[in-house]
């Protein structure tokens, strides 16, 4: 008898033990800081960045919410370059808020993901935008409605100030969109 109540035991034990490593799977282990200066961005590990799902991001705009979101994967060296700029121009400007962050990597390869990420975020650019490693998505949202949306450089107006070149809007100068959500954007 004492056998059969050992062996409930350690079912017991393994069952708590998949039940915590499937709970912390769930919740999400991305550590913002590990990945970006782990592909040589040179931040600090308290930082402006707050990673978010999704979820969190489109309940922040039901919520009406003021906020800008960066989604990007730290697999690009431009990338890398693009959120370390953030960090330090935060730090110029002695901003105090938060800049969340979506972690583009799941969204890269399907369609479908893609087309999830455009909705949950309220975005109309274009899907070589969102599947591109190269390419940063910065959108400020004021009171839950998108203000600028780089996935939609050739055709937003808004975004004129923020391109290398305005005949051809093809790239954004990101220094310049830095600056301006550190320095005049209304949060």
């Amino acid at each position: 008898m004492e056998d059969f109540d050992v062996l409930k035991l350690k079912k017991l034990i393994a069952i708590i033990a998949i039940s915590i490593i499937g709970l912390v799977s769930l919740t999400g282990c991305y550590n913002f800081y590990n990945d970006w200066h782990g592909a040589g961005a040179e931040i600090e590990s308290t930082n402006v960045f707050k990673a978010i799902t999704l979820d969190e991001a489109k309940k922040k705009i039901e919520n009406k919410d003021t906020f800008v979101v960066v989604c990007a994967t730290s697999s690009n060296s431009s990338a890398v370059k693009v959120i370390e700029n953030f960090c330090n121009t935060a730090t110029y400007f002695n901003f105090t808020g938060t800049t969340y962050f979506i972690n583009k990597t799941e969204y890269l390869s399907l369609t479908s993901k893609r087309n999830e990420l455009k909705a949950g975020l309220n975005i109309n650019g274009r899907d070589s935008t969102l599947s591109s490693e190269t390419d940063v998505i910065v959108v400020c949202y004021t009171q839950g409605k998108v203000t600028i949306d780089t996935t939609a450089k050739l055709t937003d107006s808004s975004l004129r100030a923020f391109v290398n070149d305005v005949s051809n809007p093809t790239s954004i100068n990101y220094n310049s969109l830095i600056s301006y959500i550190y320095k005049d954007f209304e949060y």
